[in-house]
This record gives C-alpha cells, sequence and structure tokens, in this order.
C-alpha cells in the first residue's frame, strides 16, 4: 500500500442500517447484520464477497476481542469502537449513505479475507473501491467527528476546478500548502497522473489542498501564464511558489516532498505534520541559529541564513532559526548563555558539534565553508570553569581542560 501509514475508509450505499438485510444475488440470500439502533454492518466470510460487489466505496474495520489482543491494542479498539459507531450513525443519514462496516479478523474463518486486503494486525480501517479491486489504508483522524469529515472529503473530488478570481480567493488559503495543476485540457496523460496524485494525498492525509485550473492567472502566486501542462506548489515560507513541469507520477511524488521543504524551519512555526516526519528521516546535521527576535539586524540575519540555506539545499544539512528569548532552556542544554546571542551552532546525534558566539550576519557563509572544510575545531559542551580550586585534586571542564591540552 504505496504512502500508506495505518487507517483507511471507504463508502458504502446502504439499504437500512437499523434492521437486519436479507440481499439476493444470482439466487443466493445472504445476510448482512446491523442490530437495531447499530450502524455498522457485521461482515464475515459469508457476505463479505457480496457486500464488497454491492458497492463501489465501502468502509471496514477489522478488529479483534480484547481477549486475543495484546493489552495497549485492546486499549485503542476499545476507544475506537464507540467513535466508529457515532460516525456510522452520522454518516448513515449523508446523500449518498456512507456505510461503514466490521470484521471480526481474529476468526480463522475470516482470515482469508484479511490476507487478501494485506491486514496484519488489528484495529484496522480499510476502505474497499471499485468493488474490492482497490484499497488502502485510511490514515485519517480516529474521532467520531474526524471520521466523518475525512470520508465526507472522499466522497468529494480529490481536486477542485478553480475557475474564477473569486474561486482563488475563496479555496486557496495561504497559510497552508496548496497543489495546483495548470492544463489547457482536462485530460490525457498528464491530467491522469496529475488525478493520481491527489488521490493519493487525499487518501494518505498530508492535510495539503488540491486544484487544478486553465487559467494560471488567477492563483495567487506564481507565473501568471504558462505554456504546458504545470504543477505548482504554493507553500507559506521560503520561495511561496514552486513549479514542475515533469507529469511523472514519481516525479511529481519527489517534487513535492522537495518543494514542500522549508529551506529554514522556524521552530516556532514548524511545517506539517507530514513533512515533519520526513526531515525527520534526513541525515541528523542541523545547522541552528540563535537569535534574540528583538535584535535590530534580525530581519537581516534572517536572510542570510535562508540564502546560505538555498545553497546548501540537499546536501545532508538542516536549517533551524530559533528565538534564542523564548528557547532559552534549548540554549543551556547545548552548554551555551544567552550572552553568546546572535550564535550558529552546527549539531550532531553522531558527531562533535560546532559553533560560533557573537555572530555577525556576514560570518554565516565563510563559517559554513570552513565547516565544510574541516577547519573548525569542535565545540565541547562544557560548565562553568571554576574560579578556585582548593582540592587536593584539580577540577576541570570541559573548557579548562582544553586550556590544558
Amino acid at each position: 500500500m504505496a504512502w500508506s501509514f495505518y487507517f483507511g475508509c471507504r463508502i458504502l450505499i446502504l439499504f437500512a442500517l437499523s434492521l437486519s438485510v436479507s440481499i439476493s444475488y444470482s439466487g443466493v440470500n445472504n445476510n448482512i447484520a446491523a442490530a437495531a439502533g447499530e450502524y455498522v454492518l457485521t461482515l464475515d466470510h459469508t457476505n463479505f464477497s457480496l457486500a464488497v460487489s454491492h458497492h463501489n466505496f465501502l468502509v471496514i474495520q477489522f478488529w479483534a476481542p480484547c481477549e486475543k489482543m495484546h493489552k495497549l491494542l485492546c486499549k485503542f479498539g476499545e476507544e475506537l469502537a464507540p467513535e466508529y459507531e457515532k460516525a456510522a450513525s452520522v454518516l448513515s443519514t449523508h446523500e449518498p449513505p456512507i456505510v461503514m462496516a466490521k470484521i471480526d479478523d481474529s476468526a480463522d474463518e475470516n482470515k482469508e479475507l484479511a490476507d487478501k486486503f494485506e491486514v496484519t494486525g488489528y484495529p484496522i480501517i480499510v476502505i474497499s473501491q471499485n468493488n474490492g479491486r482497490d484499497f488502502y489504508d485510511y490514515v485519517g483522524p480516529k474521532d467520531a467527528d474526524g471520521i466523518v469529515r475525512t470520508l465526507e472529503r472522499f466522497i468529494d473530488p480529490s481536486s477542485i476546478e478553480l475557475k474564477t478570481d473569486a474561486d482563488a480567493f475563496r479555496l486557496i488559503d495561504e497559510k497552508k500548502i496548496s497543489i495546483v495543476g495548470i492544463f489547457h485540457k482536462f485530460y490525457g496523460e498528464e491530467f491522469e497522473n496529475f488525478t493520481v496524485i491527489a488521490n493519493k494525498l487525499l487518501r494518505e492525509s498530508w492535510g495539503f489542498d488540491v486544484f487544478h485550473t486553465s487559467n494560471a492567472s488567477i492563483i495567487p502566486r506564481g507565473e501568471p501564464s504558462v505554456i504546458t501542462p504545470t504543477l505548482r506548489l504554493l507553500k507559506p515560507y521560503d520561495e511561496l511558489s514552486v513549479d514542475s513541469q515533469n507529469f511523472q507520477v514519481r516525479a511529481m511524488e519527489n517534487f513535492i516532498i522537495g518543494a514542500s521543504f522549508p529551506l529554514v524551519t522556524i521552530l516556532s512555526d514548524p511545517p506539517p505534520d507530514i513533512i515533519s516526519q520526513y526531515l525527520s528521516q534526513l541525515p541528523d546535521e542541523q545547522v541552528m541559529l540563535f537569535l534574540d527576535s528583538g535584535n535590530e539586524h534580525y530581519e537581516v540575519f534572517k536572510s542570510r541564513f535562508h540564502n546560505v540555506a538555498a545553497l546548501h539545499k540537499c546536501k545532508g544539512l538542516r536549517f533551524v532559526l530559533i528565538d534564542a528569548k523564548t528557547n532559552e532552556d534549548d540554549l543551556k542544554y547545548s552548554g551555551l548563555r544567552f550572552g553568546q546571542v546572535p550564535l550558529i551552532l552546527i549539531d550532531s546525534y553522531s558527531g562533535p558539534s560546532y559553533m560560533k558566539p557573537n555572530l555577525k550576519p556576514d560570518d554565516i557563509s565563510p563559517w559554513l565553508v570552513d565547516y565544510k572544510e574541516g577547519k573548525l575545531k569542535p565545540f565541547l559542551k562544557s560548565q562553568p570553569i571554576h574560579e578556585t580550586n582548593n582540592d587536593p585534586s584539580e577540577v576541570v571542564v570541559a573548557n579548562s581542560l582544553e586550556d590544558m591540552l
């Protein structure tokens, strides 16, 4: 299940949820039961195939009784069950109804079904689509309101067409990441591949808004006139908009991930969760610039830091801007003092650290060059040097030991 994490959901057309339902198909009667007052259909190996074949979009929770689960999974299952039922109740009144079902994955006779949907643990929610030919995990919220919002969003097209300036103004949120496909025609290979990506972003709950348009001039940022199909990513930081003309599916995936990475992460305003997850998988070398937001040269520092980050993008370094006044504990943890700000620190969990205190804006670039060329002396986290030493043996800390060597 490419690009999926933990959960999946689908829509089912419901005949009746509060009563037992008898369906006749090819002369065979099968019961799909929902007890009175319940809104989640109970499926098993006897009626599962029929239910899937009758519904283009079906939401299925694979679960197991607590005695067959680890204690932690049992707790999770007990918390999910009422939320799932509550969501099913609300969505049963949706037009068209969104049907939700459950199946006991621990029953031996249902194992073949779990294998078909690649279920390796429970509870887990899977969405079956196109009469069971396609399926994926639901990765949205687990509370009832969140499940309802997510499933209702799944009913809508994965990409919304922008036709006018008013559409763009109303729908594009400048505080979020948005993906816009620009096409002269809404068919053909490029548009089909764009739809594939739009569906993936929706299924995996990236939280990005996806649009398409034939008029680039209504998009608030970026080149207002494009000749060839263009994928435009709008973001609330760094260069604000980035374009790509490569509509191969894998290339679009890579473009969206790479373009979404902030050149500089502002500690007080982190990127979306999905991007933070990808950032955490990068090399652990972080270039941290500690600034006092009240510094008269704050914007100059910020601009120079962004420029340097752009030069080193995708070269194994992550750049983070930190307000030293509101994050003074981070300074102390690193063995630093507020009086050393502005300062720059390169920190790595697996290697030495490097630091330059009382920084000037023009120091940033040459200092990083010296770091890359191996000219810097490692920074040793140290306690203050003792002013007096009356003990029989001399007490040393990192800084005084360094002076003795």
